[in-house]
Order: C-alpha cells, then sequence, then structure tokens
C-alpha cells in the first residue's frame, strides 16, 4: 500500500518536495531581487558566464572541495533543485514570475505522481 493515496487525499506535502519547494523559493526570490542584499550574487545563471545563449534559466554550480560545506550546503542543494524542475513546470521566465505562481507551479508539478 503506497502512502502517495494518503498525500494525496489530504493534499500533504512530503517532506522531501518541501525542501525542494523552498530551496527553489531562494533561487527564485534572489533571481527577483527580493532577498536581502548580502544575497544579491548568491547564484549565478549560466548564460551570464559563457558567451553564447544557454538553454533555459540554468545556474552554475560552484566548485567546491568538501562534501559538508561544500555539495551538500544550501546554496548547492538550491542550484540542485533549481537546475533539476526548472524546465519542466509550466511557466515563461522570460517574463518576470512572481514566488506564489512559481512556488503554486512547482507544488503541482511535484506533487503530480501522488
Amino acid at each position: 500500500y503506497s502512502s502517495n493515496i494518503l498525500y494525496k487525499e489530504t493534499n500533504i506535502i512530503k517532506l522531501k518536495e518541501i525542501v525542494k519547494m523552498y530551496n527553489c523559493r531562494l533561487v527564485i526570490d534572489q533571481l527577483n531581487g527580493t532577498l536581502p542584499d548580502i544575497f544579491h550574487n548568491y547564484f549565478t545563471e549560466l548564460q551570464n558566464i559563457h558567451d553564447h545563449d544557454t538553454r533555459g534559466r540554468k545556474l552554475n554550480i560552484p566548485a567546491s572541495n568538501t562534501v559538508t560545506y561544500g555539495s551538500n550546503s544550501i546554496t548547492i542543494r538550491s542550484i540542485k533543485d533549481w537546475n533539476d524542475v526548472h524546465n519542466k513546470i509550466n511557466i515563461n521566465f522570460h517574463n518576470r514570475v512572481t514566488t506564489y505562481t512559481f512556488m503554486k507551479s512547482l507544488k503541482k508539478y511535484l506533487t503530480k505522481d501522488y
């Protein structure tokens, strides 16, 4: 018996998806410029690094030397979560996207398989 049925019936999001949603929210808020100034350069889009056009709004993953403070950090997890889902949800990123619209679409995408 799959727990997905219970999650769907009660409209509850799994913890794994909640973490992914808020990691992506950090990214969209930074891209929209709604975070404090300290986060201004927290994420870098690939299109701002390369001389050629890149697909979508993928983010650059900075190199890290450690697992604890590198590849498992909130920054890296947020970038990986964003790069994983931003092209899969039905949003036109050429226009400014509100956090509400983004989160609503992301929730729909993440819970579609329940």
